[in-house]
């Protein structure tokens, strides 16, 4: 989950999945003075690389614990199929959605978390399966699978929504869809599609009609996500910070 304001002051390790056959750890310790240095604050925007830094922290060791669980079980069967690179280019991707999209969506929150790049790693799929659905075995399996994952957590933050007040942590849902929609466009514009899926797989161009439906897809998905990303740019080029509260 991506924490907002009212996350505990401790930080956790957490982890960054970055080019390896199974996701590899960067574990970073640390004290207040860390967390405040690298989680995304609203009312420093100019330090840019806060929009990726939060990703390394995490409220508590469940927390890291779970984000590091559907990490390998999501990046595993991608890497396999797609490339270290393209997978770790969508995690990332869908990181810095996730603090884009709350730039925008919820401005005044300050997050931490690796949930926008877990999202996306989940949503992409489904840009896998699209691309490959007549070479990818178990695809209708893999549809259901991110089927019930998507609804579980969202099952599991509207009970933290309505029932606990969304406090202790503050779950931002601005990055988890951000990162879920900026998932599905990076997958549909990265992911290849191929007869043979692997890191060695050649595209298939033989059959006309999925290549042109693939070839629209990919560039209906590369305006929209030119089109997000430089609406977030704009708006936080321009637009002031909100007022600074005590968290």
């Amino acid at each position: 989950m991506a924490d907002g304001a009212t996350v505990s002051s401790r930080m956790a390790p957490a982890l960054l999945h970055i080019l390896h056959q199974h996701p590899g750890g960067i574990f970073v310790w640390g004290g207040a003075e860390t967390q405040r240095a690298l989680m995304y604050d609203p009312h420093h925007r100019e330090q840019l690389w806060r929009f990726l830094t939060y990703m390394l922290l995490h409220s508590d060791s469940l927390h890291l614990a779970l984000n590091i669980a559907i990490q390998c079980l999501l990046a595993s069967p991608l890497e396999h199929e797609q490339g270290h690179l393209r997978t770790s280019l969508v995690y990332l991707g869908g990181v810095l959605g996730g603090s884009l999209g709350t730039s925008m969506l919820e401005p005044e929150l300050y997050v931490m978390g690796a949930s926008g790049g877990v999202y996306a790693l989940l949503i992409s799929q489904l840009a896998n399966i699209l691309l490959n659905f007549k070479a990818l075995p178990y695809k209708l399996h893999r549809a259901v699978a991110v089927a019930v994952l998507a609804v579980a957590d969202i099952a599991a933050s509207l009970y933290h929504y309505f029932s606990l007040g969304n406090v202790c942590p503050r779950i931002s849902w601005a990055a988890h869809s951000s990162g879920a929609v900026a998932g599905f466009l990076l997958g549909l514009v990265l992911f290849k599609g191929s007869k043979k899926l692997g890191p060695a797989a050649a595209p298939a161009a033989d059959e006309e009609e999925t290549f042109d439906w693939a070839r629209v897809a990919v560039w209906v998905a590369a305006t929209l996500l030119g089109a997000a990303v430089s609406a977030a740019v704009i708006c936080n080029v321009l637009l002031p910070p909100s007022p600074q509260t005590a968290h």
